[in-house]
């Protein structure tokens, strides 16, 4: 919906709920007639996505140096 590229995921919900689709041609109608509403909706998907671009930042460092412990403790082992 943001870049017009497919969709990259797939939602699967814990327990029954209702689900709203919302279609781009929908989302850019929606931007022109109300666009007060559609900037908080473009607020609302850009703080999730800074939230879970944080969070694969951290793990990916994370990830990194644990990496390079196990690479440190192989050639410690090594000589």
């Amino acid at each position: 919906m943001v870049d017009g590229e497919t969709r990259s995921a797939t939602a699967r919900a814990k327990s029954d709920c209702k689900i709203s689709v919302l279609f781009k041609p929908d989302f850019d109608s929606l931007l022109e007639k109300y666009p007060r509403e559609g900037l908080q909706i473009m607020q609302g998907i850009s703080k999730i996505i800074i939230t879970r671009l944080r969070r694969l930042n951290t793990d990916y460092f994370a990830l990194y140096d644990s990496y390079l412990q196990l690479k440190e403790q192989k050639n410690g082992s090594q000589h």
